[in-house]
């Protein structure tokens, strides 16, 4: 599956269909799967918004949409103008979701307004920006979240949720992090593509395990042709001696009894 994100930068000097246009025309796609509509600018109503989606659904450019970093009440707003268009609600909701930031996805407004959208949670930042890598467990560490683990919030959920859970195993928040991943109801958005890497390497291998049969047979085959032309030959001399002895001794029974 293919998504593209309609980010409205130029909006409106450019419109939804001009920006998906310029992104096809990178991607040398003539349309992608799913397109999301991220943050609307403050003149860009959500009923005008969900009308350029519906021209880009009817083109064709785009089989299905979906929202990122919308709040509960603009995805009803959009559920009710998707149906004033005669276009299906948004299918998919990407937000910032994880084993530390779940409060927002979890709400009941979210779960509400996702459920009457018919819409499914699309994971971001999925490892609270590299904090449940393991990369920030030590006190030396380096990078632009280096002071998260100092952020009030995200310690009280770290200690209070998985500081114990950790401290027992024996592990790393981060290590505990990446374990409990398996978890989590939502995809990452990388997910899907690294399922098709793995498709393709093992449709790659089955193709070179059968090339290297076929070259195996076609080396077999001179050979097995020659052993039967000798088996051919073998068999067609020996015919010839039977029949050869058999009319000796079919001509010596007609002689009189007296020639013998």
């Amino acid at each position: 599956m293919v998504s593209e994100k309609l980010w409205w930068e130029f909006w409106p000097r450019e419109s939804a269909a001009d920006e998906l246009d310029a992104s096809l025309g990178r991607l040398r796609f003539d349309h992608v799967d799913l397109i999301y509509c991220t943050t609307l600018p403050a003149e860009l109503s959500v009923e005008q918004a969900v009308a350029e989606v519906a021209a880009l659904l009817a083109a064709g450019k785009a089989r299905a949409w979906g929202v990122a970093m919308w709040p509960p009440a603009v995805i009803e707003a959009a559920t009710l103008a998707a149906a004033a268009q005669g276009i299906e609600p948004p299918c998919a909701a990407q937000m910032a979701y994880s084993l530390l930031s779940r409060a927002e996805a979890e709400g009941p407004q979210m779960t509400a307004a996702l459920r009457r959208a018919g819409a499914g949670l699309v994971a971001s930042a999925a490892l609270e920006g590299g904090l449940l890598t393991g990369k920030y467990d030590s006190p030396a560490a380096t990078g632009r979240l280096a002071g998260g683990r100092d952020d009030p919030a995200r310690r009280a959920a770290l200690g209070t949720r998985y500081g114990p859970r950790a401290a027992r195993a024996g592990r790393g928040v981060g290590d505990l992090g990446r374990r409990a991943r398996g978890g989590v109801r939502a995809r990452s958005p990388g997910a899907g593509q690294r399922a098709r890497r793995r498709d393709r390497a093992r449709s790659a291998r089955r193709g070179r395990r059968r090339r290297r049969t076929a070259r195996r047979a076609e080396r077999r085959r001179p050979r097995a042709a020659a052993r039967a032309g000798r088996l051919i030959a073998g068999s067609s001399s020996r015919g010839a001696r039977q029949t050869h002895r058999g009319g000796h001794y079919a001509a010596s029974m007609a002689l009189p009894a007296g020639r013998r």
